[in-house]
């Protein structure tokens, strides 16, 4: 009911405003996020029937955990980031978001300027400024997340609003961009292979994790903190 009334509240406050409508989506019976088009809008609230929907969907996961891997202290510290001062500094200015950093090539979790986690990834394997379907770059850009859905090919993969109206008046093209858990192909990439999964950027550019434990945290963190933008952040001028 409170739910309810807030997002009344929004519709009815952003009525007249030069804002995307938050109307624009819809979780459905199996927790995936639907009626949300280009240029994609900040997602509408959750109901409790939403957060089950999505979490029933994830629950369908094929994931791995660091144990069932025999993943050794060493290899999971390879693939984080260390909670320091430098992690801070990216956060500053964003509570409940995401960010990435190229410098890093991190990814940040945010709350009040602080980073609460900060984990190494990789994107796609032209790097970074996508402009068209293709391409194998990461957009740049800021970009509302939608939900967290089991992936047979990444074990987990959230939504990122790719493109955004920035983007579409850029004539900017591309579809299927998410952050997501490590590859796995049978014979080819598995879920615990973590070096591999860092040792270049490899995605069609989209941003990854290195573990499942690492995207099924970020997820969680996107449902519990739910909206949330992602902040993609390059250090270097990028030719489009």
């Amino acid at each position: 009911m409170i739910q309810s009334l807030l997002f009344a509240a929004l519709v009815t406050f952003s009525i007249g405003a030069p804002l995307v409508s938050h109307a624009a989506s819809r979780i459905d019976s199996k927790g995936v996020l639907t009626q949300w088009d280009q240029p994609f809008p900040q997602p509408t609230l959750l109901t409790t029937t939403d957060v089950t929907a999505i979490r029933g969907n994830m629950l369908k996961a094929s994931l791995e955990d660091d144990k069932s891997c025999k993943l050794s202290a060493k290899t999971i510290a390879q693939s984080e980031l260390s909670l320091n001062a430098q992690a801070d500094a990216f956060c500053v200015g964003y509570d409940r978001e995401i960010v990435w950093s190229e410098s890093t090539q991190g990814l940040y979790l945010c709350k009040q300027d602080r980073a609460v986690k900060a984990m190494r990834t990789s994107i796609g394997s032209n790097g970074l400024g996508k402009s068209a379907e293709g391409d194998r770059k990461t957009p740049i850009g800021s970009y509302w997340l939608g939900a967290p859905r089991k992936s047979d090919r990444y074990g987990l993969f959230i939504p990122v609003g790719y493109p955004n109206e920035i983007d579409l008046q850029a004539g900017r093209s591309g579809h299927s961009v998410g952050i997501h858990g490590p590859l796995r192909i049978p014979l080819f990439a598995s879920a615990c292979s973590v070096a591999s999964s860092l040792e270049k950027n490899w995605t069609a550019g989209c941003v990854s994790v290195a573990r499942d434990s690492q995207i099924t945290e970020v997820a969680d963190w996107v449902i519990e903190n739910w909206p949330v933008r992602l902040h993609i952040l390059a250090d270097k001028k990028v030719a489009w």
